[in-house]
């Protein structure tokens, strides 16, 4: 039950300046990231809008296209409205269509878009067979493998050392064959039996002894870990005339999300990525928080809902 518009791009745009594009439903506004571009802006962005079962049939989706500044306001170079009154019957709509500008004059710039609808009983329209299927062989499909964070395994890295001591004996042995002297083929010597002219060297013993495997894997080996959390959606939350923003914070590392105003059901649709170079066993023991709070003008003095 879902209304999902895909902005590919915008193309004839004047100058050279950061621009951003509006896009506006039932009152609720998405925006996108800010780009410096010529006279073409790809954005490839995807924005959704829950509709709860009510019918759309009437209803018109806005698009704003703008030059942003720094110093000044905002300029508005054009405006888009389609009627989604097409869509519900079809369920897709591809379009390239022009702005207008404030005196409903058509201009030069062209916005591409790709509009699908979700009906709230389940007819899709038309739907195409490659947006619910997705081709794989078996289960590992779902899994996304990074080998740089992969543990080496213990057969390796004993193989690994076969392989330097080898490397290393041959060296030894070209090494004195070229001198005349290939009587001793072996690195491991007893140091208590060389003599040179009457001195004799004898090992000195010590108290510390070599690791055991078991010791090297009882220490806590540091690895690269990522957490990410998507905050979707928030519905049904207390108060009158709130402007909610979601706070998430994972250990001691705390991100927020967007605040969204004057509702109770607010639509965020945001990804965070926390990253650690930590332990396993300490990465594991941490919490993660979610809470959503009343943002105010002072931000320490937002008023927590849950």
């Amino acid at each position: 039950m879902t209304l999902s518009v895909s902005l590919k791009k915008v193309r004839n745009l004047p100058g050279s300046h950061e621009r951003q594009v509006s896009l506006t439903f039932r009152g609720f506004t998405h925006k996108t990231k800010k780009i410096h571009c010529s006279s073409e802006a790809e954005f490839g962005e995807l924005f959704r809008w829950p509709h709860y079962g009510k019918i759309i049939v009437e209803e018109m989706l806005v698009i704003k296209v703008y030059n942003c500044s720094k110093v000044f306001s905002n300029r508005l170079l054009g405006t888009l409205l389609i009627s989604l009154q097409h869509v519900t019957t079809s369920g897709r709509l591809i379009l390239t269509e022009a702005l207008v500008d404030k005196n409903h004059r058509i201009t030069g710039i062209y916005v591409d878009l790709d509009i699908r609808y979700q009906p709230p009983d389940g007819s899709a329209g038309q739907w195409l067979e490659d947006d619910f299927l997705y081709p794989m062989q078996d289960s590992s499909a779902f899994i996304i493998r990074n080998v740089g964070f992969e543990d080496v395994s213990y057969d390796e890295i004993k193989k690994a050392n076969d392989l330097d001591k080898k490397a290393t004996l041959l060296g030894r042995q070209l090494v004195k064959s070229s001198e005349g002297d290939v009587e001793d083929d072996y690195d491991d010597y007893d140091v208590s039996e060389i003599e040179v002219s009457g001195i004799s060297f004898s090992p000195v013993k010590s108290r510390s002894k070599y690791p055991t495997r078991w010791d090297l894997s009882a220490t806590p080996k540091p690895q690269n870990f990522q957490i990410e959390v998507t905050i979707i959606q928030a519905q049904k939350l207390v108060g009158v005339n709130i402007d909610p923003v979601v706070h998430v914070k994972v250990g001691e590392e705390k991100k927020h999300t967007t605040t969204q105003k004057s509702t109770n059901c607010p639509y965020y649709n945001q990804y965070f990525l926390f990253k650690f170079h930590e332990p396993r066993e300490i990465v594991f023991d941490k919490l993660i928080e979610i809470s959503v709070v009343h943002a105010k003008k002072i931000p320490f003095l937002g008023t927590c809902i849950g």
